[in-house]
């Protein structure tokens, strides 16, 4: 269950798009040194969290900055938290095992007024799955449903579950 991670091809093939403010600073974090840094400065990571919201849960997930920013202060946090972005500059291996199509169940998730991933890119999900594909938008959420709109998620999390699981 990806939240707000279209599949890392579909994510490819938009590369020529072009890249609003939020998605400049997804960019930014490839920087090694730089990005580790910002990640560790509590105004730094406020500006962060704030532009990645959506506009009607912005300043809740922006006071959450100092929480993160602690955590991330840990030895290797932020290199770790930053390592699955900076994997997207994939190898021709990456490449081709990530072309063969999922063929279990997914559900996609999505904030609705997400800056950062385009919502072109979940389109592109399609071409990934083969399998049940479930495609959810978090309404009024930015990039961060599980803390913008957690009862949502859930919801759709809860909904998908008991369609695809077998009954016991």
């Amino acid at each position: 269950v990806p939240v707000g991670a279209p599949h890392p091809l579909a994510l490819r093939s938009l590369r020529a798009r072009a890249l609003s403010g939020p998605a400049l600073q997804y960019a930014s974090l490839q920087i090694p040194g730089l990005a580790e840094r910002r990640l560790r400065s509590r105004s730094a990571l406020e500006g962060l969290l704030r532009s990645w919201a959506g506009p009607y849960t912005r300043e809740a997930v922006a006071e959450e900055a100092a929480y993160y920013a602690e955590l991330l202060s840990r030895p290797g946090a932020a290199h770790s938290a930053l390592e699955p972005l900076r994997n997207l500059m994939l190898s021709r291996a990456e490449t081709a095992a990530l072309g063969k199509p999922v063929a279990i169940p997914v559900l996609s998730v999505q904030g609705e007024l997400d800056p950062v991933q385009p919502a072109q890119a979940y389109a592109r999900d399609t071409h990934h799955v083969t399998g049940n594909l479930r495609q959810a938008t978090i309404r009024r959420s930015g990039h961060f449903p599980q803390e913008e709109a957690p009862a949502e998620l859930v919801r759709a999390l809860l909904t998908f579950l008991a369609d695809v699981a077998p009954a016991v």
